[in-house]
């Protein structure tokens, strides 16, 4: 049996955790910086519209169902 050797990722200068124990901050190139500004946006409004959504009609549904608003939320 051999030895199994770890092999450990070390930070460039650049990308050190400024405390140990931190996640690191690596540079991303502009285009990925982009990319994760696209999907936060997409998903920040993904999520806001499904409230909006039930928000804006549980006026409605709570008539439908014959019931008070607090308790068709």
């Amino acid at each position: 049996m051999s030895a199994t050797t770890e092999t450990r990722y070390e930070f460039a200068p650049q990308d050190r955790p400024t405390f140990p124990g931190s996640p690191a901050a690596p540079a991303h190139p502009v285009g990925r910086r982009l990319g994760y500004a696209a999907v936060a946006l997409q998903l920040g409004d993904t999520a806001t519209l499904g409230n909006g959504l039930v928000n804006g009609n549980v006026a409605s549904l709570s008539g439908a169902l014959g019931v008070c608003v607090a308790h068709a939320k």
